[in-house]
């Protein structure tokens, strides 16, 4: 791994308390803040704890690489991920957010309305779905004043899991 500008002992922290997942992620196995879950590690050019993310992608990109009011976004969705990470500006990160929670809301819709029709409140349905409360909650008062028929639960997890999972038998996807 290049060192730019971090020191050593940064490096080898971040080396030591790692691992690489089958799907390429390199995983932080230590510390990770209680309020956020997020990564965190000391940096000694810092001399602060920071997010351990944010420390590899400096010793990747240079002690700079991250000044003028940048931050890091994970492109692959995982929090503790030291990867996948690129540097963006707040306004462009809150926008990659808002369009990543707008596609997940949209793409759960269907399987909230049918976890909704066989009783689960809407915490259970954020906690199944990833979809967030404020839209789970919007749309099943939506559909409560203007109701319409819902897809079957079959048709839900068909379309969730395209066609490899159709009534509880698997089925060769196309």
């Amino acid at each position: 791994m290049p060192i730019k500008g971090s020191s050593t002992s940064s490096a080898s922290r971040i080396k030591a308390h790692t691992i690489e997942s089958i799907d390429g992620c390199l995983l932080w196995t230590a510390s990770v803040s209680t309020q956020s879950g997020y990564p965190m590690c000391y940096d000694e050019i810092a001399g602060r704890m920071d997010y351990a993310y944010a420390i590899e992608y400096r010793l990747e990109n240079g002690p700079d690489s991250l000044d003028g009011g940048l931050e890091c976004h994970h492109t692959c969705l995982c929090h503790t991920c030291l990867r996948h990470v690129v540097a963006v500006t707040r306004a462009q990160h809150a926008a990659i957010h808002k369009a990543e929670r707008a596609e997940r809301n949209e793409q759960a819709t269907p399987l909230i309305r049918n976890l909704a029709s066989a009783g689960r409140d809407a915490r259970e349905i954020k906690a199944l779905t990833g979809a967030t409360l404020g839209y789970i909650k919007v749309l099943l008062k939506s559909d409560a004043e203007n109701p319409n028929p819902q897809p079957s639960i079959d048709s839900v997890i068909a379309n969730l899991f395209g066609g490899i999972y159709a009534n509880g038998n698997e089925q060769a996807a196309a």
